[in-house]
């Protein structure tokens, strides 16, 4: 894996009932076909709740609650969801999936400097990383790139959705 994942609160509520999903035990035990439902149903849900975030230009500066607290969590959740996916998609051999992943990468990788700006790092492999610098004490500033009107995760839901449509029903 050419990432790492903490696992928090708002992860394991994101991946619903593939919660044990969240630990790389568990996903080293689980069928492809498991893991890209998982990943791509989580990845969904987890755009949605940072598309539908408040976004606000007001400081939130708490350290242990607060808004800013919680929108990091999901911030976070959403970089390790996307990894997940893009790791069980290539791993996945169904061609109609694996061919999402070169989608998932050209598009992280168009929106590199954007996604630099907010704090978050893609690599040569296509992974997501949270910048030790990245700072969520103001929301407003994602806003463009993970709000509703953000291109960036309009067309990663459809990839997404179609990861989750090509899945093998029969897990």
């Amino acid at each position: 894996m050419g990432f790492s994942v903490t696992s928090n609160s708002v992860l394991r509520n994101t991946y619903g009932v593939y919660r044990d999903l969240t630990k790389s035990a568990a996903r080293s035990e689980t069928t492809a076909n498991k893991l890209s439902i998982a990943d791509s149903t989580a990845l969904k849900k987890v755009i949605t709740g940072l598309q539908h975030s408040l976004y606000d230009d007001k400081e939130d500066a708490t350290d242990s609650e607060g808004y800013a607290k919680s929108y990091a969590k999901r911030m976070k959740a959403f970089i390790d969801t996307y990894n997940y996916t893009l790791e069980s998609s290539k791993k996945n051999s169904s061609s109609d999936i694996s061919r999402q992943v070169p989608k998932m990468k050209k598009l992280a990788e168009k929106y590199k400097d954007e996604l630099n700006s907010a704090g978050i790092t893609y690599d040569s492999d296509g992974y997501l990383k949270v910048s030790s610098r990245i700072d969520t004490s103001v929301t407003k500033r994602f806003e463009k790139i993970f709000g509703e009107d953000s291109d960036f995760m309009n067309d990663l839901k459809d990839i997404a959705g179609n990861i989750k449509r090509h899945v093998n029903v029969y897990l």
